[in-house]
């Protein structure tokens, strides 16, 4: 069974969305959901209070690559 893998930060919900609508209409599952923020040097700061998360929007690991097709001009912003 794949597992979801995250494909690309979004800003908000609205966004995610959008990308959520995208990926579909091409026939690809996917969901949103806010994940810590483990790239960021002052991560451990989100032990201090929320704040920290970010939402990324995720496919299963079998679309990854058709993902990146779909969302190929904005990823390269």
């Amino acid at each position: 069974m794949s597992q979801a893998l995250p494909i690309i930060e979004a800003r908000h919900q609205e966004e995610a969305d959008e990308i959520c609508e995208q990926l579909r209409a091409a026939g690809i599952k996917c969901g949103a959901a806010l994940m810590p923020d483990r790239t960021s040097a002052t991560a451990w700061l989100r032990s201090l209070g929320p704040g920290a998360d970010k939402l990324y929007v995720f496919v299963h690991e079998d679309d990854v690559e058709r993902a990146r097709v779909v969302l190929a001009e904005r990823l390269r912003l």
